[in-house]
């Protein structure tokens, strides 16, 4: 960020894998956390995107009622005794099943949303800068905040026009690892995993 910037409330660098890690204990509540907390620094920034408050706090509203639609499914599961197969379980666990698919799916296109409007506003902020470096589409959207934050970090350092090193790393062990699952649920090895 230029020096003229430097007095306003704009992004902070954050550690990414500390943001992980946070997002992970937290249960991913702390993704919509991450978006409430930047949206204003954000919005600081010299551009003509802005990301609306209201957006972080519906989704994270949301994705409350994901969580409770999910505890809702478990109690019904476990007064009504409902076997693995959810198209003979009652109505009340079908009703929440609904629910929460309809939850999940609501959550996700706000979520992305959200990451592709920060994504703007950061494209934007390059320009201003006069950098002809533009973020990546495919890491916004498969990593989303951590992408967001580590492209912050490296405008932060003057370093945007760098390679972008830990993406494409987490990319790959990211793809590895999918892989590897696929493999061992074919293999059923070791079985006990996918019971």
């Amino acid at each position: 960020m230029n020096n003229n910037e430097s007095y306003m409330d704009i992004p902070k660098k954050k550690n990414v894998l500390l943001l992980f890690l946070l997002s992970i204990v937290t249960l991913l509540t702390y993704t919509y956390i991450w978006y409430i907390k930047r949206s204003p620094e954000l919005n600081n920034l010299k551009t003509k995107s802005k990301l609306d408050k209201s957006l972080p706090l519906i989704s994270l509203l949301l994705f409350i009622l994901v969580i409770l639609a999910a505890i809702g499914m478990v109690a019904v599961a476990k007064i009504k005794s409902v076997n693995p197969n959810p198209i003979n379980a009652p109505i009340e666990f079908q009703i929440l099943f609904g629910i929460e698919v309809t939850l999940i799916l609501i959550c996700l296109i706000v979520y992305i949303m959200m990451a592709f409007k920060v994504h703007k506003i950061l494209n934007q902020s390059l320009i201003n800068k006069e950098s002809n470096v533009k973020l990546s589409a495919l890491y916004t959207l498969v990593f989303n905040f951590l992408y967001l934050q580590y492209e912050i970090n490296r405008i932060i350092d003057d370093k945007e026009g760098n390679r972008r090193t830990g993406p494409l790393i987490s990319l790959i062990l990211l793809v590895l690892s999918a892989i590897t699952i696929g493999i061992l649920y074919y293999l059923k090895i070791p079985s006990f995993l996918f019971a």
